[in-house]
């Protein structure tokens, strides 16, 4: 029995053909089997975060004499409990 899978062990070649849950299976050959219900968040779960109007003004980050800063980002994906946070280079306004 296996009780955990790593990605070293997929790369390496391993295939699932079939996935448990609690017991039950609920998916088989890459397909789900079973059908999932969307959850509904209670009321004092969502709508947490209250913020004011953005402006374009609000993300300006100053930089000196047009330093090449790394700027790192957070990507949204709604429904996703996952936020990957990006390195990035922004543009710099003014800079040549």
């Amino acid at each position: 029995m296996c009780n955990a899978i790593t990605k070293a062990s997929l790369e390496a070649g391993m295939v699932i053909d079939r996935v448990y849950s609690d017991g039950v299976p609920v998916g088989e050959n890459g397909a789900l089997t079973v059908n999932i219900q969307p959850y509904t968040y209670p009321d004092w779960a969502v709508h947490t975060v209250h913020l004011k109007k953005l402006r374009p003004a609000d993300f300006r980050i100053p930089a000196n004499h047009c330093a090449r800063p790394k700027v790192r980002v957070m990507e949204y994906a709604a429904g996703n409990a996952k936020t990957p946070v990006i390195p990035v280079k922004p543009r710099l306004d003014g800079c040549f």
